[in-house]
């Protein structure tokens, strides 16, 4: 079974960025297939394909050296119709202010106090998000995606520690 899943900006613009790199990969940290981004017939993304397509997978968009948030979608099933997943990216900030959260307690008053606009704003959110689920997923330390979310992080001023 193929997906097509075509990558966005918040003002739906197609994201023409070829870093960006998008992965199915089964629960259990097996990676079903791996492309970068590139033109598809709807716009910007991939095709991943994979066999059995009945099966429960995550799509993994990893964004390092982009200014896009990190993304993971959790429990797709590979046996549906249609296969077109359109996803829009969120832009991450590039700086922070104030001292550093040294707590899970202080994260999220620490992203409040940002003048980051909302957008921003969520893809922090999301970034951390997407971080909570890669540290469930076996073997996922090893993996690209995972580091870059924590180096992703750590720029903003956010030790990946106290993500839990």
């Amino acid at each position: 079974m193929s997906y097509t899943v075509t990558l966005s900006d918040s003002s739906f613009n197609d994201v023409p960025d070829t870093s960006i790199q998008l992965e199915a990969v089964t629960p259990g940290g097996t990676v079903l297939d791996s492309q970068g981004n590139g033109v598809v017939s709807t716009g910007n993304g991939a095709t991943l394909s994979f066999t059995p397509a009945r099966q429960r997978f995550s799509l993994e968009i990893d964004t390092a050296g982009t200014r896009y948030a990190p993304l993971v979608l959790k429990n797709l099933n590979g046996d549906r119709h249609p296969q077109t997943i359109d996803v829009i990216l969120l832009a991450m900030p590039t700086s922070s202010s104030g001292p550093n959260p040294t707590t899970t307690a202080a994260v999220r008053p620490f992203i409040q106090r940002q003048s980051w606009v909302p957008e921003q704003r969520a893809a922090v959110y999301t970034t951390i998000d997407t971080l909570c689920i890669l540290k469930g997923v076996p073997g996922s330390a090893s993996r690209h995606i995972r580091r870059a979310t924590e180096d992703t992080l750590s720029v903003l001023g956010i030790n990946p520690d106290l993500i839990v």
